[in-house]
Order: C-alpha cells, then sequence, then structure tokens
C-alpha cells in the first residue's frame, strides 16, 4: 500500500487518474454522499469521467471538496430507472428520484438519455 495514502481508502482508489474537472453536487447532497447513502449520480450529459478514476465533488453553498472512486459508469433511458438506481441516489422510491430529475432538467422526456456514475468516497 501506497505510505502516503490514509489508512482508510481502498486499494482500488491509489495510485489511480484523477479526473482535474470537478463534478459539482447540490449541497443537499453533501450528507447522503459522506454517509454512503448516496453512491450514484445520474446526469443528462456525459461526463469525461472513467471507471477506477478519482473525481473531486463540490457542492453548492459550500467550500467542502469530497474525493470520489469511481467504481461503475453507464446509461440508459430515463423510462428505464430503477427502483435500485433510486437506492443508489438516496431516496426510497423512485418516483422520488424521477421528481427530483424532473426539478433538475425540466425537459426531461420517458427516451431521454441519462448518464450513472456510481463512486464511494476516499476518505
Amino acid at each position: 500500500m501506497n505510505p502516503l495514502a490514509k489508512e482508510n481508502t481502498p486499494p482500488e482508489c491509489l495510485n489511480r487518474p484523477h479526473n482535474p474537472k470537478p463534478l459539482k453536487f447540490d449541497g443537499k447532497y453533501l450528507g447522503p454522499i459522506l454517509s454512503g447513502e448516496k453512491s450514484q449520480t445520474i446526469r443528462t450529459t456525459q461526463k469525461d469521467i472513467e471507471k477506477n478514476s478519482t473525481v473531486t465533488a463540490i457542492f453548492t453553498d459550500s467550500d467542502i471538496r469530497v474525493k470520489l472512486f469511481v467504481t461503475h459508469r453507464g446509461g440508459k433511458f430515463y423510462k428505464d430507472l430503477t427502483r435500485k438506481d433510486a437506492h443508489r441516489e438516496g431516496y426510497r422510491e423512485l418516483s422520488e428520484l424521477q421528481d427530483d430529475l424532473k426539478k433538475f432538467y425540466p425537459g426531461m422526456q420517458m427516451y431521454t438519455p441519462l448518464y450513472y456514475y456510481r463512486f464511494k468516497v476516499i476518505k
């Protein structure tokens, strides 16, 4: 293990490429991300974020920065979202996720392509 890494950083997170462009989140997601309740983000535009890379998360109304390790990335249509996606996003029900996505992206349609990035916090 890298002696400069914090001791609770998983080995698979060490020496991975880092995306210099931060991933922006609404401030309400800071707590759920830190607690592990939110382990995925869904976007309408594809980001230049690779699997097994790290990215810095920044939050509205906060100076806190959180380093994330990207475990998966992929895509699906809005109509194909599942309850499991909702849980990864920190919601109890799929309808809650769908409602929030429509608030962030008002033009959301059944066949709107979405891109997801699953992650874990590097402590």
